[in-house]
């Protein structure tokens, strides 16, 4: 809008507090999971420049955060960020001055400190040195030490007034974890409070953050685990069970994958440079070892006495669904899936929700072909393509909310659990009406809604289920889940 007026500075600050406090809370809460972890401190005094949390180790290292919210998208993470000064100050230092300063100080009283830096800032593409940032390890080494970053190893070395091996050394202890934004840090804090059984929603979110406000005014701003965990109990309150954390990275990375239990990636099946474009497997015989790889997690936390799973992760509809069959009702597992910033979980079941199925007859064949339709309705074209694909299918039963599809169709996780139990029924119905070799089974769902319904899938048939290609072009078979 012409004339509109920007983000004051005090909503600036607020929301750079509320990132920070955000970030605060999510390594409490990861230091709740690892028995490594004995102390965390929030705004150190002792910590120079890398001050906003800093999380103490029994054995190894303690690793120094510093947060840095950005304002717009205007200053991405690149040399001319890094080493910017305030021109009002001609004393003052950059980004990166502090960082070192504060490893080579923190190093003299300390073994080899871990730093980092959290921003909601994305890299600066044309940077010839934070292209070389590895999206695993968060870290520039070694890319810079290679020949073609020589002319950005040299800046950096003469911005900081050191030579090129201390810089390596430096930079060896420092992650850049960029583009972490404001809902990313909420999705992690959804995921991380539902696995320490910690209420979930946005309401304990804001309660945690100002848990985190809080305690950054307490004259002692270290805390123990122990401590930690009393105080959540107290101000976000315990909703159910702890739980072990999922991460699923099938097409796309997860942006904290510290935070899984158990952890599974196969982008590199999948044909495609992006999470858009990867929907095919270069071999779809490998379906077959990734289903295992997904069976041999539940059966390992099974083993170990685990019996709620919440999932997370970039992943398509028959992953999901998969993942939910892995953790099913009937082994005595109970599951939650991140949709959105919301946890969406079995235990959440509420009376009932009302679904519609129609059956058509599309062929004679003796299997039978289901179309679930909540985010919009597939009919149509699951029905072309089975007759484009000649599958061995005598009917088609699609169903859908009886308030018809839409992306506002299951707001919440109660209805998404009730859900879920009703597609499951609508099923059954149909196996007691006609004879049924296998199921064909085609999703439009949310990927959560499809974790759950995998959850409740039991006493059917055999079930292939498919990937939808893309609009107009058709579906390609992926997993048989034996039910």
């Amino acid at each position: 809008m012409i004339g509109a007026a920007g983000r004051s500075p005090s909503a600036a600050r607020l929301a750079g507090d509320y990132f920070q406090h955000l970030v605060a809370w999510n390594e409490a809460l990861e230091a709740l999971r690892s028995p490594a972890v004995t102390a965390v401190t929030v705004e150190h005094p002792d910590a120079g420049n890398v001050d906003d949390v800093v999380v103490h180790r029994g054995v190894g290292p303690s690793l120094y955060t510093q947060v840095k919210h950005a304002v717009d998208a205007s200053t991405p993470v690149g040399h001319r960020w890094l080493m910017s000064t305030r021109t009002s100050n001609p004393t003052s230092s950059g980004v990166l001055q502090k960082f070192h300063r504060s490893w080579r100080d923190l190093t003299t009283r300390h073994d080899h400190p871990e730093l980092r830096l959290v921003t909601d800032r994305e890299i600066d593409p044309n940077d010839a040195v934070m292209r070389g940032l590895d999206r695993v390890t968060e870290l520039l080494v070694p890319d810079i030490s290679h020949r073609r970053a020589a002319e950005g190893r040299a800046l950096w070395s003469q911005h900081l007034d050191i030579t090129e091996d201390e810089l390596v050394e430096f930079l060896g202890s420092l992650r850049f974890e960029t583009g972490r934004t404001i809902r990313s840090q909420q999705q992690r804090a959804a995921t991380l409070m539902s696995a320490a059984g910690l209420n979930s929603d946005h309401r304990a979110i804001d309660s945690a953050v100002g848990l985190i406000r809080d305690w950054v005014q307490l004259r002692e701003r270290t805390l123990t685990p122990e401590k930690l965990r009393e105080m959540a109990l107290e101000r976000v309150g315990q909703q159910r069970t702890p739980g072990a954390v999922v991460v699923v990275e099938a097409i796309d990375y997860d942006p904290h994958p510290e935070d899984a239990d158990e952890r599974i990636n196969f982008i590199d099946a999948y044909l495609g440079n992006d999470a858009f474009e990867r929907r095919q497997l270069h071999d779809p015989n490998q379906w077959h070892r990734i289903s295992e790889d997904i069976e041999q997690v539940a059966q390992r936390l099974h083993n170990a006495g685990v019996r709620r799973a919440i999932v997370r992760g970039a992943m398509r509809l028959p992953v999901w669904f998969h993942a939910g069959t892995a953790f099913r009702e009937v082994s005595g597992f109970e599951v939650a899936g991140l949709q959105k910033e919301a946890i969406w979980s079995s235990e959440d079941l509420s009376a009932s929700v009302d679904v519609r199925a129609e059956t058509a007859a599309v062929g004679d064949g003796p299997d039978a072909a289901v179309a679930v339709g909540v985010a919009a309705d597939p009919t149509a074209e699951v029905s072309a393509y089975i007759a484009a694909a000649n599958l061995p299918v005598g009917s088609l039963t699609s169903i859908l909310p009886a308030v018809g599809p839409s992306p506002a169709a299951i707001p919440d996780s109660p209805t998404a659990a009730a859900a879920a139990v009703a597609v499951r029924n609508a099923v059954r119905d149909l196996l007691r009406t006609v004879s049924v070799a296998r199921i064909h089974l085609f999703l439009a769902t949310p990927g959560a809604l499809a974790l759950l319904l995998g959850h409740r899938w039991n006493a059917m048939r055999p079930t292939i289920v498919y990937e939808h290609l893309g609009t107009g072009n058709g579906y390609a078979p992926t997993f048989l889940i034996l039910a």
